[in-house]
């Protein structure tokens, strides 16, 4: 729920600016929640195949920890693997953002954890954590540029 209203909240924020993106291969990929089983949509529509194929990896990695902590009672540790994984696709998408939106990227971004934080104050703990993993992201993307525009 919270991924969607993030997602609704960039959206808005953008096409109130007249900013509208139309990815030149849409990939909609629809899972069941982890938590409550209710199905959810993922545009995969920035990603390249690559970068689709460590998101697919990573899912099944968190749907694996989910099944062995409803087993155990305990959530397992996350591999060194798992852990650079997420960090070097959450660059690559930041930068990918970045390079469709412009300005308006970040500003989105910012526009959709603030109302987030302000609908779900229950979770304002994990929207400060995925806004600073946003902002880290950001800050050392300077080889991923060069990465991403390759990539096109």
């Amino acid at each position: 729920m919270l991924d969607r209203e993030l997602n609704a909240a960039f959206h808005d924020y953008l096409s109130a600016r007249g900013v509208v993106y139309e990815p030149e291969s849409p990939c909609v990929v629809e899972r069941p929640c982890l938590i409550c089983g209710a199905v959810i949509e993922d545009n995969l529509g920035l990603l390249d195949e690559e970068e689709r194929a460590v998101w697919h990896q990573l899912a099944d990695c968190a749907s694996a920890r989910w099944d062995e902590k409803r087993r155990t009672g305990r959530y397992p540790e996350i591999s060194e693997e798992v852990l650079s994984l997420e960090k070097w696709l959450r660059r690559r998408f930041r930068a990918k953002v970045d390079r469709v939106f412009g300005k308006h990227g970040r500003a989105a971004a910012m526009f959709a954890y603030r109302r987030a934080k302000k609908r779900f104050t229950f979770a304002s703990d994990l929207i400060d954590e995925e806004l600073r993993r946003y902002e880290e992201a950001g800050a050392d993307k300077a080889g991923v540029m060069e990465d991403v525009s390759k990539c096109q």
